[in-house]
């Protein structure tokens, strides 16, 4: 999952997520504010992310 420390309420309820198969991601920026930003500023990660699910 690819989060951001910088949008608390999304990155505090994502870290209680437990699981061997979850690995997040945490895209550090000064200017990612809201989940918003953190979706534009991280599109080619997903799509690697998305590749990798493919193969």
């Amino acid at each position: 999952m690819v989060v951001s420390e910088s949008v608390s309420f999304n990155f505090s309820m994502v870290s209680k997520i437990v699981g061997d198969k979850i690995k997040l991601i945490n895209k550090k920026g000064k200017h990612i504010t809201a989940h918003l930003e953190l979706s534009r500023n991280t599109l080619l990660e997903q799509h690697m992310l998305l590749n990798l699910l493919f193969l």
